[in-house]
């Protein structure tokens, strides 16, 4: 190993990918550094993401056990141990068991801030954390990436066999490599909330399409749910006004009397919608992962799980080059990365655009078309088993840690 550079890898943003990213590297034995843009994010993380909940797939359970961090996630999560999706006013329904496939649960539910914690508390032990730093420039190399990074009003210059972004969709981080991504705006706004409901969830998590956008109730501890709630634009200054007790109602009559009356709400947080791909992820010895790469759609739960898959399978090919006493930043190992993950990529990116335009359009023979279509679905075990797999992130190539194995 090349001992010039001052780390092995150093990873650009500190969000919930980041540092599993920085946690899995660390296990095999390299030298990583974590930039963290710390207090200037700080306010804004918080206010999108404090009761944000998030659904990790089973996909995802599987590797964070690899990566020793299930056990201490596991005590905050509520199983999703079934799946009840509908559409407000129309007959088609699609429920499924997770019992049924043999499965212990479809995913895990937890809180967004929660979750956070908990990994950050695990990483920050292993890793250099540079916080605040923010970054000035990008160059990559023939044996080596350089950052300009500044810290505390100074400019300092850090290299790496390997640079790693995973700071979110709006990665400003990309252009210094030129990268653009190819945005679509779905003009909505996600509002993301907790309530409490008179009656016990049962593990039921639910997606229902209403005419202001998807909404999704997953279960949370002590008879809460999350809520994320998509909103047209043109709906988002009238949510944005209610009051609590009316914001309740308008949830009562686009849920329904499943959970019986909602009884109370958190804290609501609203974030713009939109879907964040770029053409290629690496350049050089740098790449991006995560939502750096691939921005989603919050419908079904998918963006995270994806991302978790993208920290499996990267850090996978590192470990096997480092073993062997390769190059891990070298081009071949990255490009080998994007061709293994583009199948996975393409198919959830295209399923939830697919889901989002087939459910905004309000034309009734349209309606009635897919309602239909759900209510087939419903009779359908073999397309059920083959959703099911992709959803819980079963499908395809399953990395050593997906496989619930350590690197």
């Amino acid at each position: 190993m090349d001992k010039s550079c001052d780390y092995d890898v150093i990873v650009v943003g500190a969000g919930i990918v980041g540092h599993l990213f920085a946690k899995a590297v660390t296990s095999i034995g390299l030298r990583v550094a974590l930039i963290d843009a710390g207090e200037r994010n700080h306010a804004t993380s918080q206010s999108l993401k404090n009761e944000r909940a998030i659904a990790l797939s089973l996909g995802s359970k599987k590797i964070l056990a690899g990566l020793e961090q299930w056990a201490f996630v596991e005590k905050k999560t509520e199983a999703i141990n079934k799946i009840h999706i509908s559409e407000r006013k129309y007959f088609g329904r699609v429920r499924l068991d997770a019992s049924r496939f043999n499965l212990p649960a479809f995913g895990y539910v937890v809180g967004w801030s929660t979750l956070t914690e908990l990994i950050q508390k695990a990483t920050r032990q292993c890793v250099h954390v540079i916080r605040p730093g923010y970054v000035q420039d990008i160059k990559t190399h023939k044996y080596f990436s350089s950052v300009a990074c500044q810290v505390l009003g100074k400019t300092d210059y850090i290299t790496s066999k390997l640079m790693v972004i995973t700071d979110g969709a709006g990665s400003s981080t990309r252009e210094f490599l030129g990268i653009e991504p190819k945005v679509f705006d779905y003009r909505q706004v996600a509002l993301a909330s907790s309530v409490e409901t008179e009656r016990p969830h049962e593990n039921i998590a639910y997606e229902r399409f209403t005419h202001t956008g998807p909404l999704a109730m997953l279960p949370l501890q002590q008879r809460r749910c999350g809520l994320i709630w998509t909103l047209g634009a043109e709906h988002v200054d009238y949510f944005r006004g209610l009051t609590d007790k009316s914001l309740l109602l308008e949830l009562q009559v686009m849920f329904g009397d499943r959970l019986g009356k909602f009884r109370s709400i958190g804290s609501r947080n609203f974030f713009p919608v939109k879907l964040t791909r770029t053409r290629k992820v690496s350049v050089g010895r740098t790449i991006a992962i995560g939502n750096a790469a691939h921005g989603l759609h919050p419908i079904a739960g998918q963006g995270l799980n994806l991302a978790i898959r993208d920290v499996a399978l990267l850090a996978e090919f590192i470990a096997d080059s480092h073993y062997e006493g390769g190059d891990i930043g070298h081009t071949e190992l990255l490009r080998r990365y994007e061709r293994h993950r583009a199948a996975d990529h393409r198919i959830v990116c295209s399923a939830t655009h697919g889901l989002v335009r087939l459910f905004s359009n309000d034309s009734f023979p349209l309606a009635i078309g897919r309602n239909v279509g759900l209510t087939f679905f419903e009779c359908l075990p073999i397309a059920k088993r083959a959703m099911v797999r992709q959803a819980t992130g079963l499908a395809g190539y399953q990395s050593r840690l997906a496989r619930g194995q350590s690197l």
